[in-house]
């Protein structure tokens, strides 16, 4: 139970410092929509693929601002930990046109503390920006836990941060890319299919604080595990 409150109380308290910084901002927020749709085909056993299509919206959920498909295959090495490696294709259409290429890879490593179920995703990804003189290389870390509210129902929440390592001429600069903080509920709607939904906060960093971005979103991941391919 001390695990369980120690992780919600430090998501309560991160949202709390994220709305105490945009009310020193300047900038105005934005609320959006984010569909991630998730399909997980396992080949064997060890080997894994997964597959997201995700439209996302802005300007109040009337306009697309972004269009992503993401591509991963992965290998378990042990029932907690596992590795990937990942391709994602990536059209942003607010404030401008512009496509992305990101190479990434990714460890993920799960731990149950008797109820509390504990995800650690760490990510590095090699960003391909369309009229950007250079590779951005950006690590992000996400924390993530399940607690169950009832035997299909679970509390969810996660924590995220990027890191930019390198800057480019026409695009991200070094440093703290950005935040973002989930909270909602998860719900096994079968054995293979699964829902999640709630309320995301995006804290986009900039080097002037007072056009920092805060971008408030309903996110919704549909989850579908289909059947292994080789057993």
């Amino acid at each position: 139970m001390k695990h369980i409150l120690r992780f919600f109380t430090l998501i309560i308290l991160f949202i709390f410092l994220d709305l105490s910084a945009f009310a020193h901002s300047h900038q105005e927020d934005d609320l959006g929509l984010w569909i991630n749709n998730n399909v997980a085909l396992p080949i064997t056993e060890k080997v894994h693929t997964r597959f997201q299509i995700s439209p996302r919206f802005l300007d109040n959920v009337t306009d697309i601002s972004q269009f992503i498909l993401h591509s991963v295959i992965g290998y378990k090495v042990s029932d907690n930990f596992s590795v990937w490696q990942g391709h994602a294709w990536n059209n942003t259409y607010i404030p401008g046109i512009r496509r992305e290429q990101r190479m990434y890879q990714e460890f993920i490593y799960q731990k149950r503390f008797s109820k509390l179920r504990l995800e650690n995703r760490v990510r590095l990804d090699e960003r391909f920006l369309q009229n950007s003189g250079s590779t951005t290389f950006r690590p992000r870390y996400r924390l993530k836990a399940y607690f169950p509210l009832s035997k299909s129902l679970d509390l969810v929440a996660f924590d995220e941060i990027f890191l930019n390592l390198t800057s480019s001429s026409d695009g991200p600069q070094r440093g703290i890319d950005q935040n973002r903080i989930f909270i909602g509920l998860a719900k096994d709607i079968s054995s293979n299919v699964s829902v999640e939904g709630g309320y995301q906060l995006q804290h986009v960093n900039s080097p002037t604080p007072s056009l920092d971005k805060f971008n408030h979103f309903i996110l919704f991941n549909f989850n579908v595990i289909l059947p292994q391919l080789i057993k």
